[in-house]
């Protein structure tokens, strides 16, 4: 081996003991850094660290397995309050019904006026499902459906979370968000809302015991053969038990109160007020919503006397949607479900026919 090619390989050697003791002096010096930042007494985990993002205000939700849970809406202890404890969110407005509604709150540093929330009330009203709000007056203290010319400390905002549309989207609920959240932005206020994932599984669970018992009764009076129904006389005999017919030609029976508790409909064109003279059918129909009406066994009894009655006088006969004669046996057959279903609907505090029946079975 000549002299240059072992002054190469000596310098080769040299190169690579440089270098693998410059990697380990880096690494060395590396190291002890990263062993001082740990011990630093102000160190925090990324992964451990307390999230800074405003607590939630929890919505109350419709428990699985046809169980209610009581409403809990409470004001986050950490967040300022403008206005005196007296008249905190914790006092719903009574417009609001926890148990159906999606509820948000914005708290205002300086009182709002009351066009901007107008404005953004009519924008919540186009999405699908009904919408709401009420103002916490910043003088009174009372809370109250906004004026043009009011002032707002609070604003609570709520979306029904379920109709006979079916339940509350994400895309709804977000968009719902999304409206209230610009006034918080452009009034310098603070919003607080529920979780996505609770409203929408809440939404979810009240569809679906809404789907278990809306339930409609319909009893049919049809005319013999190929015979049919004078509409003059079906008219003169519905009036006379009570009906009255509306403008969009059903006869409706209604309580002391103007609600309606059951409908007689014909089962061809509507029997529209000026079109009854000289109409004739083959058939009528008594409906009867379960979810809407109050004690409805008794009402659902009333109805079946009324079919009875007309039916005779029509030379009818009473069936069922499959067109099968209805004795007794098979109506008390239909009767024995209501009871169940009021039942359930009272354990669930969504008695039939109150106010929050009327809205979830609208």
């Amino acid at each position: 081996m000549s002299d240059l090619q072992l002054s190469l390989l000596a310098l080769g050697a040299a190169v690579i003991v440089a270098v693998l003791l410059f990697n380990w002096m880096q690494e060395r010096r590396f190291r002890r850094k990263a062993e001082a930042a740990f011990r630093q007494e102000q160190h925090q985990d990324v992964l451990l660290e307390k999230r800074i993002e405003p607590q939630l205000a929890r919505e109350p939700s419709f428990v699985r397995e046809q169980q209610v849970a009581s409403a809990a809406h409470a004001e986050p202890a950490d967040r300022a309050n403008p206005v005196n404890a007296s008249a905190t969110a914790e006092a719903l407005p009574a417009g609001i019904d926890p148990l159906i509604d999606c509820i948000i709150t914005i708290a205002f540093a300086d009182a709002v006026a009351g066009e901007p929330v107008l404005a953004a009330q009519q924008h919540a009203q186009t999405l699908g499902k009904a919408a709401q709000c009420y103002g916490l007056n910043a003088h009174s203290q009372d809370w109250q459906v906004p004026q043009a010319d009011g002032r707002y400390a609070q604003v609570k905002a709520a979306i029904q979370m379920a109709d006979r549309n079916g339940p509350l989207t994400s895309q709804q609920f977000e968009q719902f968000c999304a409206i209230w959240q610009e006034l918080a932005d452009a009034a310098h206020g603070q919003l607080e809302y529920p979780s996505v994932q609770a409203v929408l599984a809440s939404a979810r669970d009240l569809d679906r015991f809404g789907s278990q018992v809306d339930v409609e009764i319909g009893i049919n009076v049809v005319a013999e053969r190929d015979a049919v129904f004078s509409a003059t006389k079906i008219r003169a005999l519905a009036e006379s038990a009570g009906f009255c017919l509306g403008a969009d030609g059903v006869f409706y029976f209604n309580d002391e109160q103007g609600r309606s508790l059951f409908a007689l409909h014909n089962q061809g064109a509507p029997f529209l007020p000026e079109q009854v003279r000289g109409m004739t059918t083959t058939g009528i129909t008594f409906v009867f919503e379960v979810p809407k009406v109050a004690e409805g066994w008794r009402v659902f009894d009333r109805m079946v006397t009324l079919a009875k009655n007309i039916a005779a006088s029509l030379n009818g006969i009473l069936v069922d949607d499959k067109r099968v004669p209805l004795n007794d046996a098979g109506i008390e057959a239909i009767r024995n479900p209501l009871r169940a279903i009021y039942t359930s609907m009272e354990s669930n505090k969504i008695p039939a026919g109150n106010r929050r029946a009327l809205r979830l079975f609208s």
